[in-house]
């Protein structure tokens, strides 16, 4: 399902087989418009052009990319992969907001003695002319499964199955410019990545959200399942969270402070400032992919879903959320980020004073062993009672010589921040 561009339409694609089609209707109430025959419509994936006048379709049982107007539907160009020993698709596209781009993720599966072989590429092509821009991957045994371009259009992002990479490229150049590793090098050959879904922040292209199945050798330290945040400037997963929550996709919000979550089960709403779950509601319709294909429109506050050949539209009411109530005591860190040591300074609550427990987590959730600076309070093990002079709004230095890049979380008594290491 898309919007055009002023959000008082979508389209939807629903229906099975031969009886597939495209529907054109209005946001608010729903109403069908117009309908144009899709066959395969439920296999098959589009995206509309930034002036929402074309859009660009593909559908998993043939090799055929079409570029179709949106008042009719008829065809405006076609592309199709050329035959090759092992016969490929498309499986998912991404057009770009600034160029006449659009990005492919093409797959392809083969039986050869007994041994089913899947290949896959990502490539850009310029859908005016339905030429080819260049391939961004070579052609072979990565299985891609999730693609997205940020809304300025600076970069593209994809993650892939099994040995898990987040790559990204720089669209100006066309160059990979990140190739960050998200699988443990200690998994045995039987254990599998998954990934599930993949945005860019509305606020800040910088940063990329992805959820998906990351698993390790240690789940007790380093359990790597659930929705993480990425940040393409330090190359880094600065935030890690919701690790009850899996295998769905998802919807930013609220200017990215909210997330409404989808899987087969569940529909959440997921507080990413305070980190809290707003809304968990349990779905018992039969039909496992029900709340799989969500949209949201900013102009209108509304969310429509859409499963096989029905949708429904809601609003979520915040008014009813769970507030994280505000802490007093405070944290704040210089610089930051930092590459060899870091000031904390506290801020004491009003309720006196007395020790408080001082901790170093990374991402993952796993404490921080870490040797004092000279001339500082001391802390080791990752844990020290600071008495009254930390108590009192004096401040704390921290050797980070020793850290990996990445993101650190401090805990002081209940409250917690992060700062960042570079390298």
């Amino acid at each position: 399902m898309h919007f055009l561009r002023d959000e008082s339409r979508f389209l939807v694609l629903a229906g099975f087989g031969d009886s597939g089609k495209m529907q054109l209707r209005k946001t608010l109430t729903g109403e069908l418009l117009q309908t144009y025959p899709i066959p395969f419509a439920s296999y098959a994936c589009f995206e509309i052009t930034p002036d929402s006048s074309r859009l660009l379709i593909t559908n998993v049982f043939n090799s055929h990319l079409q570029l179709r107007n949106i008042s009719d539907l008829n065809v405006v160009k076609t592309f199709v992969l050329p035959t090759d020993t092992i016969a490929k698709w498309f499986k998912q596209i991404a057009v770009d907001p600034v160029r006449p781009y659009v990005y492919v993720m093409v797959y392809s599966e083969k039986t050869s003695y007994g041994k089913n072989i899947f290949r896959g590429q990502i490539s850009a092509y310029n859908y005016e002319t339905m030429e080819l821009v260049t391939h961004l991957t070579p052609y072979d045994e990565t299985i891609y499964s999730q693609i997205a371009v940020s809304s300025d259009g600076k970069y593209l992002a994809v993650l892939n199955e099994g040995k898990a990479y987040l790559k990204v490229w720089g669209l100006d150049s066309m160059k990979l410019i990140r190739d960050f590793k998200l699988y443990d090098d200690h998994l045995q050959d039987n254990w599998w990545c998954e990934s599930h879904d993949l945005k860019f922040s509305n606020t800040n292209s910088e940063d990329i959200s992805f959820s998906g199945n990351y698993p390790s050798v240690d789940y007790q330290k380093f359990r790597k399942d659930g929705l993480f945040l990425f940040n393409n400037f330090y190359n880094c997963i600065i935030d890690s969270f919701f690790h009850d929550i899996y295998r769905g996709r998802f919807i930013l919000f609220d200017n990215d402070e909210r997330m409404l979550f989808m899987n087969s089960l569940n529909v959440f709403i997921l507080n990413i400032k305070s980190k809290n779950t707003e809304l968990k509601y349990l779905q018992h319709l039969p039909n496992p992919g029900t709340w799989t294909r969500v949209i949201y429109s900013k102009q209108n506050d509304i969310f429509i879903g859409w499963v096989a050949e029905y949708f429904s539209m809601g609003r979520y009411d915040r008014m009813d959320a769970v507030q994280e109530n505000d802490v007093e005591r405070a944290i704040a860190f210089y610089p930051n980020p930092a590459s060899d040591c870091i000031e904390i300074s506290y801020s004491p609550s009003r309720e006196g004073a007395g020790g408080v427990s001082f901790e170093i987590y990374n991402v993952f959730g796993t404490k921080v062993e870490h040797p004092p600076t000279p001339g500082s309070t001391p802390v080791s093990g990752g844990q020290q009672n600071v008495e009254a002079d930390f108590m009192s709004a004096q401040s704390i230095r921290v050797d980070v010589s020793g850290f990996a890049a990445g993101v650190y979380f401090v805990r002081v008594g209940s409250k917690m921040e992060k700062f960042v290491v570079i390298r």
